[in-house]
């Protein structure tokens, strides 16, 4: 039988303070943990909570759940994993990184980054904090550094796809900092192909589901800008979700960069 422990955020920033700069040090609290174990604590209009799970008190912490309130409400989440995930302890975190003038991001040290391999990852940065998520089965998202294939600078984002007549779509998913009442996105995108490499979409979510507000057929083999006008998302619009997703063309060697994007937010 699995232990169970559950360290409030307090203290996950008493001891992990530096690392994770998005969590909030007194909210939320939670109220109750069953053997099943159940978590459940109480939720704020608007806000964004984040389960974390461990199977040491040290850590590594990942990220197992996610939740977008929509109410001032109690909130309840299990571990539905039967003792199948060896998690042995949990935290919630609050996301109040959401930067209300907005930022720029070009992915290099000096913003707080450094090379990501695929998969699922977050980057906690200058801008905020980037999270790299599998939401499909096949996440090939990554950050690197080779300075003939960025924009500016040495380090993109990017996804990819190597495998000839490849039927599964590979997808590179690339959720932004959250921000206050964004209104315009611009960033600079590539193929590393002349011809169809996939599709780069802008999603943004409200509350229930993910909508493309822009879906542009990458052909171009040098970089372009993509401006996307997000006005219609409304003002006030706290703790706005906006995301990135590259779809892969089936084929070998397909592949999407993105580099120096910069969000622009209501003042």
């Amino acid at each position: 039988m699995r232990s169970y422990r559950v360290w409030l955020t307090l203290f996950a920033l008493i001891v992990f303070g530096k690392a994770l700069p998005a969590y909030s040090q007194s909210n939320p609290v939670i109220t109750s943990i069953s053997m099943t174990p159940m978590l459940s604590w109480q939720t704020t209009n608007g806000f964004i909570y984040i389960v974390h799970g461990a199977s040491t008190v040290t850590g590594a912490w990942n990220e197992i759940a996610r939740f977008y309130s929509k109410t001032n409400s109690v909130q309840r989440w299990a571990d539905t994993s039967g003792g199948m995930s060896n998690i042995g302890f949990y935290r919630i975190g609050l996301v109040t990184n959401n930067p209300a003038n907005g930022f720029t991001e070009d992915f290099e040290d000096s913003s707080g980054w450094r090379d990501w391999g695929t998969g699922t990852w977050t980057n906690s940065g200058a801008s905020g904090s980037w999270i790299a998520g599998p939401y499909s089965n096949y996440s090939t998202g990554y950050a690197t550094s080779i300075v003939s294939h960025a924009h500016s600078g040495s380090r993109y984002i990017g996804a990819y796809q190597s495998k000839v007549n490849e039927s599964t779509i590979y997808n590179g998913n690339f959720q932004l900092p959250v921000t206050d009442s964004p209104t315009q996105l611009m960033f600079w995108v590539r193929g590393a192909q002349q011809g169809t490499n996939g599709y780069a979409k802008v999603q943004y979510y409200d509350g229930y589901g993910w909508y493309d507000c822009l879906n542009y057929m990458v052909t171009n083999f040098t970089y372009v800008q993509k401006s996307v006008d997000l006005s219609f998302l409304g003002i006030p619009n706290p703790y706005q979700y906006l995301r990135f997703c590259l779809t892969l063309k089936s084929g070998a060697d397909m592949s999407i960069y993105i580099d120096d994007v910069q969000l622009k937010c209501a003042q």
